[in-house]
């Protein structure tokens, strides 16, 4: 009799452990997931998406909006100056296939 009562007690014990385990596990990861959501955010924050593309070896800057015109250069050095210069402080993003596919 004692010995059921044992066995009770512990496959009682075991669950609640799990329980609480799988519990502590979905907390971090929701956690983790709203930490880095966050830091998406900041990372993207004030970003202007643009457009590069190259024609005749030289290489123009749309904005991704709405497609306006923004800056044009033979290279990339080029490109960060004239963006720079004509937009002082602001961060530009391209895609990663676009710039692939004007060779930057």
């Amino acid at each position: 009799m004692e010995l059921i009562i044992l066995v009770v007690a512990v496959i009682i014990a075991y669950k609640i452990g799990w329980i609480a385990r799988e519990y502590h596990a979905r907390a971090t990861i929701n956690n983790f997931v709203q930490y880095m959501e966050a830091k998406q955010e900041e990372a993207t924050e004030g970003l202007i998406p643009i457009t590069i593309e190259k024609v005749d070896g030289v290489f123009y800057v749309y904005s991704g909006e709405d497609n306006t015109f923004m800056a044009q250069g033979k290279n990339r050095r080029d490109l960060e100056d004239a963006l720079d210069k004509r937009y002082p402080g602001k961060k530009f993003a391209a895609l990663p296939s676009n710039l692939k596919e004007v060779g930057l």
